[in-house]
């Protein structure tokens, strides 16, 4: 019986022909990057991330080939063309850094601050003023006036900002079509017709007063100033100048002549000024009776039956009885009154003594006259 070959053992450290050629023809365990794509990103743990040809960050198409890790400091990276980190002057392969302001860097295919996948689509970057950010419409920082076909205020993150006609910033003229008050948050701002603040001649249709939020500012009917109920009845506002405020007589302020015919004092808030029977100024109960006005000079005033400036009762005399008194005696007003009864007295005295004494002996007792501007004294004698 013959044994089988195959079980005998082999001589120690030897290798048949066949077992060489077997072993250089199997298939190796590791063939180089391919066995890569079996691995995953260290940082994100994309299971793909090796496969992938470039670096996400840089855009560098061979980045894979690098021996270095730039987390790492692992001294083989320098095949990478230069290290963001440690600006390493090889890295110029990469298109741009936003970090050394590197004009090539428009290759890369996401902005690595924001994150946005298409920020590269965009010919400027408005950290660092590359000159062909143009491609986005318009930025609100900057006023590039093309910024309108972004999508979104990078400010706000509002994504209908550029929907939005204009910029309540820069004063872009299509604002009005955005749905919203970047400032105060109303959806229905722009359904206003006018903005306060940029003068919008339009905001009229406005549903709420943007300053005191107010929701029925422009149907309300009273100043928001004075918090008079009728004031837009009124058809002209002295502070704003609305050209119908006419309806109003007068304005105390501009001296409008028809305001007369308004209710209210608009300084005092007296709601029967103009029906008033008094001064405003100085309290006279009267004053609107009399007939002068010692502010205006109306030669009327004398109807009144007071002084409104001195509050003397009697001073408002008749022209006669002024015309009797001295202008230079401040007392001939009393002085008058006391001669007026010291006369008859005098004339009583002279008729009873007069039979008693004769003709020549007779006592010229003293007769006072008196007349508007002097006082004469006349004995019987001589008055005969």
């Amino acid at each position: 019986m013959s044994e089988d070959p195959s079980l005998e053992e082999p001589v120690s450290g030897h290798l048949e022909v066949e077992d060489v050629l077997r072993m250089t023809t199997q298939e190796p365990l590791t063939s180089g990057p391919e066995n890569l794509s079996t691995a995953g990103d260290p940082i994100t743990g994309d299971p793909e991330f090796l496969a992938a040809k470039e670096e996400p960050v840089t855009g560098h198409p061979e980045f894979l080939a690098a021996e270095e890790d730039r987390v790492t400091g692992d001294p083989e990276f320098l095949a990478a063309k230069e290290d963001p980190v440690t600006r390493d002057p090889e890295f110029l392969a990469a298109k741009n850094d936003p970090v050394t302001g590197d004009p090539k860097f428009l290759a890369a295919e996401e902005d690595p601050v924001t994150g946005d996948p298409e920020f590269l689509a965009a010919k400027e970057d408005p950290v660092t003023g590359d000159t062909e950010f143009l491609a986005a419409k318009n930025d609100p920082v900057t006023g590039d006036p093309k910024f309108l076909a972004a999508e979104e205020d990078p400010v706000t993150g509002d994504p209908e900002f550029l929907a939005a006609k204009e910029d309540p910033v820069t004063g872009d003229p299509k604002f009005l079509a955005a749905e919203e008050d970047p400032v105060t948050g109303d959806p229905e701002f722009l359904a206003a017709k006018k903005d306060p603040v940029t003068g919008d001649p339009k905001f009229l249709a406005a549903k709420e007063d943007p300053v005191t939020g107010d929701p029925e500012f422009l149907t309300a009917e009273e100043d928001p100033v004075t918090g008079d109920p009728e004031f837009l009845a009124t058809e002209e506002d002295p502070v704003t100048g609305d050209s119908k405020f006419l309806a109003a007589k007068e304005d105390p302020v501009t001296g409008d002549p028809e305001f007369l015919a308004a209710k209210e004092d608009l300084v005092t808030g007296d709601p029967e000024f103009l029906g008033a029977t008094e001064d405003p100024i100085t309290g006279d109960p009267e004053l609107l009776s009399a007939a002068e006005d010692p502010v205006t000079g109306d030669p009327k005033l004398l109807a009144a039956t007071e002084e409104p400036v001195t509050g003397e009762p009697e001073a408002l005399l008749t022209a006669e009885e002024k015309r009797t008194l001295s202008p230079g005696a401040p007392n001939s007003s009393l002085l008058q009154r006391i001669l007026s009864f010291v006369t008859p007295i005098s004339s009583l005295l002279q008729r009873i003594l007069s039979p008693l004494t004769p003709n020549s002996e007779r006592i010229r007792y003293p007769v006072v006259l008196h007349s508007c501007n002097s006082i004469t004294v006349e004995t019987a004698a001589e008055r005969e």
